[in-house]
C-alpha cells in the first residue's frame, strides 16, 4: 500500500536512558557528511557513515537516518534490526519508537508494528501520530474497517498535519474499495495544492472507480506519459481482479512519484 504509506523526545520519563547532551565535533561531521550523501542520492555511502555513527557512538539520529535509508532501499529487516538496537539504548523515546513502528510496517510485521504504535500512544496520549501510524499497521494486515475508526480519531485529535492523516484515511477506502468516499477526501486536499502523493492516489481512486480521463489528467501532472499509460493499465488490471473476487493484492501502480 502506498499508504502514505506510506510518518519526536524523551520528556519527563524517568526510566528514559541517558543522552549524550552533546555530539563531539568528529560525530557533527561525520552527520554532516552522511546527510551529504543522502541528499545526493548516494545512499549506500550515506548508510555506510550513519552506521559507523550509530554503533560507535549510540547515535540514536544515526539509527534513525539509517533505518529510513535502509526501508527506502527496500531492505526492510535491516531496518527493523538496526531500530532494534536502538530500541534496546531507550525504549521510552518516540522517534525511536515512530520508526520502529513504520520499520516493522516495512518488514510485513504489522502485528509487531501495531504494539509498538500502541506503546507510543501510551507515552503520548495527546499525540496522533502514534495514532495514524496504528491506523497504517491496521492497513497493512487487512483490517480496514479498524484502520478507518483509527485514522477518523486521529481527525479529532485536531493533527498538525491533517492531510496526511486523511490521505490515509483516504487509502484505506480505496483499499475497501469505497471509491466515492476516497474521492470526497482527496478532491479538496488535491485541488487546495495537495502533494503529488494525494493526486496521484486520487488518481487511483478515480482510474478504479472507471473514470480514465480524469485519472490520466492528474496522473500526467507528475509524471512522464509512458508511466501514466503504465498506471492507466494498471488500474483496469486490478479492477479485473476485483470483479474475479478472493483476495486482492492492495493496489500499488507501477509507476510512483514517491
Amino acid at each position: 500500500m502506498r499508504l502514505i504509506l506510506i510518518p519526536l523526545v524523551c520528556l519527563l520519563l524517568a526510566a528514559c536512558a541517558p543522552q549524550k547532551s552533546e555530539q563531539s565535533d568528529g560525530q557533527k561531521s561525520m552527520m554532516q557528511m552522511a546527510n551529504g550523501f543522502k541528499q545526493s542520492g548516494h545512499l549506500n555511502e550515506a548508510a555506510t557513515i550513519y552506521a559507523k555513527v550509530a554503533e560507535d557512538e549510540e547515535n540514536i539520529d544515526a539509527y534513525i537516518e539509517l533505518a529510513r535509508i535502509l526501508r527506502k532501499m527496500g531492505r526492510g529487516t535491516e531496518a527493523v534490526n538496526v531500530m532494534q538496537k536502538a530500541y534496546d539504548i531507550d525504549d521510552h523515546e518516540p522517534r525511536i519508537l515512530k520508526e520502529l513502528g513504520y520499520s516493522l510496517i516495512g518488514a510485513g510485521k504489522g502485528a509487531e508494528a501495531q504494539k509498538v504504535f500502541e506503546e507510543w500512544a501510551k507515552l503520548e496520549p495527546q499525540n496522533f501520530a502514534p495514532i495514524n501510524g496504528l491506523g497504517v499497521a491496521l492497513d497493512t494486515m487487512g483490517d480496514h474497517a479498524n484502520a478507518q475508526a483509527t485514522y477518523k480519531k486521529a481527525l479529532l485529535m485536531q493533527p498538525t498535519d491533517a492531510p496526511k492523516v486523511q490521505n490515509n484515511l483516504a487509502m484505506s477506502l480505496i483499499l475497501s474499495s469505497k471509491w466515492d468516499e476516497a474521492i470526497a477526501l482527496l478532491e479538496p486536499l488535491a485541488a487546495t495544492g495537495g502533494s503529488p502523493t494525494i493526486r496521484q492516489n486520487l488518481a487511483l481512486a478515480y482510474g478504479l472507480r472507471g473514470d480514465k480521463k480524469k485519472a490520466l489528467a492528474l496522473n500526467l501532472k507528475d509524471l512522464p506519459a509512458k508511466k501514466a499509460q503504465e498506471n492507466m493499465k494498471f488500474y483496469e488490471e486490478y479492477k479485473k481482479r476485483l470483479k474475479k473476487g478472493g483476495k486482492v493484492t492492495p493496489p500499488k501502480p507501477p509507476s510512483s512519484v514517491d
